[in-house]
């Protein structure tokens, strides 16, 4: 009796806490991925503005194309402690 109880208290922490950690990795997986979907269309959207508008928020079209096109899947500029530097960098 006492070694039944021994042994489903030595297994069950790590269990749970396996399917737990597993459980925020997914969670933390999916916002990263809609993030970065979020980043896509914000970057595409800039791209799409024509001459006047990029004038109005202070950009050229070169300077869209050039943060459009730096910016990596996987770079979120407000997740770095270095923000925007990737855009000033020649």
């Amino acid at each position: 009796m006492i070694i039944d109880q021994c042994q489903q208290q030595c297994l069950e922490p790590p269990v749970n806490g396996f399917w737990q950690g597993f459980g925020r990795f997914l969670q933390h997986l999916g916002k990263r991925i809609e993030r970065s979907s979020q980043l896509a269309r914000q970057r595409q959207q800039l791209l799409d503005m024509d001459d006047r508008l990029l004038k109005d928020v202070g950009l050229s079209r070169a300077d869209a194309e050039r943060i459009a096109g730096r910016c990596k899947l996987w770079k979120d500029p407000l997740r770095s402690d270095q923000r925007f530097r990737q855009y000033h960098r020649d």
